[in-house]
């Protein structure tokens, strides 16, 4: 692998946090993970040298690859796989589409922020290789200290569970902590109505997590321009005013945003 990276030019870049899979029956796994049938659209993050997009490609699949790397976009095309598109672009900008499944190796440095943007592309199954504490913090819960603004908005859409734990010696080169395999299924009911107001509502409390929700939720209102003056008694009313968001489930965070839209909508 690394003389095929060389022969095209590219070193693993530190700065993404790049590590190429190389192991075929860990991306063998993930794409049985996702349950991928012949003809189900499917969108790949970061296809690298195409481990993963073979394996995508074998079973039929309509696969849409978005590579931010331009040699490793030329080099997927250059593969010829059947139903394979790659598409040279980020996939922090890009328009991600609605696809049926995602399934994808997601580089360390933008884990986060890609996976909340994954996580709202509506897709029913979405299995990520990430790095372990990712992975945990993924599905972690309420009263963890994992739990925090990533999880809570990535658990409104999905149920989260770790599959497997991948050894370092499944990447080139090899990264210096160990991956998991996360597996994410779509709850049903779950879509667009007060995604944002949810995440804004979730944001605002957990940038002050030590406190209670009572002297923080006049932060949560004015993200929703809803009257902040009129906050306390919504957070009273609704018996979590002496909590600290870390206590919160995901059902507590629900009411809290679309008690607050009302209000903005009232004022």
């Amino acid at each position: 692998m690394g003389r095929e990276l060389e022969r095209l030019g590219l070193s693993p870049s530190k700065a993404r946090g790049q590590s190429f899979l190389r192991d075929e029956g860990v991306a063998e796994r993930q794409v049985m993970a996702a349950g991928v049938a012949p003809g189900d659209e499917v969108l790949e993050v970061g296809g690298g040298l195409g481990v993963l997009t073979r394996a995508l490609s074998r079973r039929g699949a309509k696969v849409r690859v978005l590579e931010i790397e331009g040699a490793l976009a030329r080099h997927l095309r250059s593969l010829g796989l059947p139903g394979v598109e790659v598409e040279e672009a980020d996939a922090l900008k890009a328009d991600l589409g609605r696809p049926r499944r995602v399934v994808s190796n997601i580089p360390y440095s933008v884990s986060s922020e890609l996976i909340e943007r994954l996580a709202s592309c509506g897709a029913a199954v979405v299995v990520l290789l990430v790095q372990s504490e990712v992975g945990k913090r993924l599905a972690a819960g309420p009263g963890s200290k994992a739990w925090a603004r990533l999880p809570a908005i990535v658990q409104r859409e999905y149920t989260v569970e770790i599959l497997e734990t991948v050894p370092p010696n499944a990447f080139f080169p090899q990264p210096r902590v160990r991956s998991a395999l996360v597996r994410m299924r779509r709850r049903p009911g779950a879509g667009e109505a007060l995604r944002a107001d949810f995440a804004a509502v979730v944001g605002a409390l957990f940038a002050l997590r030590r406190k209670k929700v009572r002297n923080s939720v006049a932060r949560a209102a004015a993200a929703l321009r809803a009257p902040p003056e009129r906050a306390l008694a919504v957070v009273e009313a609704q018996g979590i005013a002496d909590r600290r968001p870390e206590e919160l489930a995901v059902g507590d965070f629900e009411a809290l945003a679309k008690a607050l839209a009302n209000l903005r909508m009232t004022k």
